[in-house]
């Protein structure tokens, strides 16, 4: 869940029902995607929003299971990297992916200085990414850890949790 900086919209990544939105004065759940580029989103898990431009960014963490299929979601994810970073843009309404291939990336944070940390759940590995221009920089490792992350934040300080 991600509140529109600008809008007050509440931007939702539901992992059944895809990218949803709920105006800041509540009523009516919006449906903004369930696919991009023809590929269906089966677990849409975290999103994130540039408080600059109000560009959304979520991740789409399978493209064969939904989240209520655990078992096979976890088979999958050792074997499978077509995972999504996906763009969109309210005021074109287009949807554009910007990252595939990482195994299971589950959250997404924009920092202030349009960095991307990328937390990928099956390899424990925490990836920073540069937003550019014309898409994204190659991913780099920016921490490998003990544990498996499950989504990561930024705080209104700037900083990670």
């Amino acid at each position: 869940l991600k509140f529109h900086p600008a809008t007050c919209d509440l931007y939702i990544a539901d992992a059944c029902d895809g990218l949803l939105m709920v105006g800041p004065i509540g009523g009516v759940v919006k449906p903004l995607a369930t696919s991009s580029e023809a590929v269906p989103f089966r677990f849409t898990n975290a999103l994130d929003v540039d408080t600059k431009t109000g560009v959304v960014y979520f991740t789409n963490s399978s493209t064969i299971f939904q989240r209520k299929l655990y078992a096979f979601l976890l088979i999958s994810f050792i074997h499978s990297f077509n995972f999504f970073l996906i763009e969109h843009s309210e005021t074109t309404n287009t949807y554009m992916s910007l990252l595939t291939g990482l195994a299971f990336f589950n959250g997404v944070a924009l920092s202030k200085d349009n960095t991307f940390l990328l937390a990928e759940t099956t390899t424990m590995q925490i990836f920073k990414i540069l937003l550019l221009d014309n898409g994204i920089s190659t991913p780099l490792l920016f921490a490998q850890l003990q544990r498996t992350p499950d989504n990561i934040q930024r705080n209104d300080e700037g900083e990670f949790w």
